[in-house]
């Protein structure tokens, strides 16, 4: 499959999956839903869709937001007129923070949409047959790469932020489920583990350098580096640019 194919399955896939966990955390945990979503007050008669606002807990109300009506009734219950319950529904002592979860959604969902923007630029710019020579759709590229991580560590704040103040929601609080380990005990369990990867990654490729490891079909050790180089094009390419090669080729660019 090709990687604009693949990224556009990828994306696709994660808003078919939001579009079915919205409903479920609806369901299960309709505190998280109103923080995301911004409401503070309950709509019996359909509820908007917050698209931005800055959430107050102490005014109990999101200022300035800019909404689309009926739509948060229709994307959560599937109809116009649905209700959604606000976060005075529960007690203070029960609803998570307000402004975090609200912007951590948005942060993930707004790189989703950038995600799969790049994903219909790549098959437009395959479909033309400038998949290769378009520089900009490279850089693009490229600068998705971050944001990739970020919209990862966004969705997971969103989801252990949006349900406190529970581990288990409604049974177990996340104050009574603190462990007994102190901050330095965790940072050098975290320093640890640090070390090893980069000592194992090191050690791989020493070991790769000193031929510890076999090359792959096609490709033949250099005496002088220690590289996998490819033997077929006749060129100094190291293995990665090998496996470039290759990958165009299944792409079928660079056919014999």
């Amino acid at each position: 499959m090709p990687p604009s194919a693949l990224r556009e399955t990828t994306v696709v896939h994660r808003g078919r999956r939001g579009r079915f966990s919205g409903p479920n955390t609806l369901e299960h945990q309709p505190a998280k839903t109103a923080v995301i979503e911004g409401h503070f007050e309950s709509h019996k008669d359909g509820a908007p869709l917050i698209l931005f606002g800055i959430p107050n807990d102490d005014a109990e109300t999101t200022h300035y937001a800019a909404e689309i009506p009926k739509l948060g009734s229709l994307i959560l219950k599937h109809e116009l007129e649905g209700e959604i319950k606000g976060l005075k529904e529960w007690p203070r002592d029960q609803r998570p923070p307000a402004l975090m979860p609200f912007i951590t959604f948005r942060v993930m969902a707004g790189l989703d949409f950038l995600m799969l923007g790049i994903g219909l630029w790549s098959l437009w710019a395959r479909w033309k047959g400038t998949l290769y020579q378009s520089t900009w759709l490279h850089r693009a590229v490229i600068a998705m790469g971050p944001p990739g991580f970020i919209a990862v560590l966004a969705g997971w704040y969103t989801t252990e932020v949006g349900r406190q103040p529970w581990t288990i929601y409604r049974r177990l609080r996340t104050a009574d489920s603190l462990s007994p380990v102190s901050a330095p005990a965790v940072g050098a369990s975290l320093i640890t583990f640090i070390i090893v990867y980069l000592r194992s990654s090191c050690s791989a490729q020493h070991a790769e350098r000193r031929g510890g490891i076999s090359c792959r079909a096609g490709l033949q050790r250099d005496t002088q580096d220690g590289w996998c180089k490819s033997v077929s094009t006749g060129r100094g390419s190291s293995a990665n640019d090998a496996r470039v090669h290759a990958s165009r080729r299944l792409l079928g660019r660079g056919r014999d």
